[in-house]
C-alpha cells in the first residue's frame, strides 16, 4: 500500500486539530479581580470622589480611579488564543431602569493566551467624567450607590491562532457602593 504524501498532511493535521478540540478542560476564565485605585479592591466599586477637607485650598479630594477587570484565562490548547474584545452587561440600573450593554473595549497591555498557560488580561471596566463613574455604553449611564449588588456578565472574545472563534463568558457579582476613601487622600 502506497501512502501519498497529501494523505499524510491530512492525517497530520487531522491527529493536531482533534487533539486540540479534545483538551481536558476547555479554555476559560478561572479568576476576576477588580481594580479601584490601581490595586485589587475585591468586589467593592467606588463610584464617586468625596471632598475630604473643603476648608483647605485646593480641596483635598480622596484618590479615585478608573475601574479596570483583570480575567485570568486558562488556556489548555496548543495553540495561542488572541483576544480582542471585551463586553460587560449589567441587569438594570436605577437611573434607567433597563438592562445595560457596555461598548466592546480593547483588551489593555497583554492580549494574548500562549499555548498551555494563562494570562491576565485587563480591560476597562467604568470609566471616570468628572467625580462620578460611568458604565460606558453608547449614553455613558451614570451608575449609582443604591444600585448596590448587581451580577455582571462579562463576555470576552478572540481567536486562536488557528482561526477557532473563541467567546468565554462568565458572571460576577459588584457590590457599587459609595465607599469614603478620605483616609488615602491627596
Amino acid at each position: 500500500m502506497r501512502i501519498f504524501p497529501l494523505t499524510i498532511l491530512l492525517l497530520l493535521f487531522n491527529f493536531i486539530f482533534l487533539a486540540e478540540q479534545s483538551s481536558a478542560q476547555p479554555i476559560r476564565i478561572n479568576k476576576i479581580d477588580i481594580f479601584d485605585l490601581s490595586e485589587v479592591s475585591g468586589y467593592d466599586v467606588d463610584l464617586s470622589q468625596n471632598v475630604c477637607d473643603p476648608t483647605s485650598n485646593p480641596p483635598l479630594l480622596e484618590k479615585f480611579s478608573q475601574t479596570i477587570i483583570g480575567l485570568t484565562v486558562v488556556n489548555p490548547l496548543r495553540t495561542a488564543v488572541r483576544f480582542n474584545s471585551v463586553r460587560f452587561e449589567l441587569p438594570r440600573s436605577l437611573s434607567s431602569n433597563k438592562k445595560l450593554k457596555s461598548i466592546r473595549f480593547y483588551p489593555l497591555g497583554n492580549f494574548e493566551v500562549p499555548a498551555l498557560s494563562k494570562e491576565i488580561i485587563k480591560s476597562h471596566f467604568l470609566r471616570i467624567i468628572g467625580d462620578k463613574k460611568y458604565f460606558t455604553n453608547h449614553k455613558r449611564e451614570e451608575l449609582q450607590p443604591a444600585d448596590g449588588y448587581q451580577t455582571v456578565k462579562i463576555i470576552l472574545q478572540g481567536r486562536s491562532t488557528r482561526g477557532q472563534k473563541i467567546n468565554l463568558q462568565t458572571k460576577l457579582t459588584v457590590n457599587f457602593a459609595e465607599i469614603n476613601r478620605c483616609d488615602n487622600a491627596g
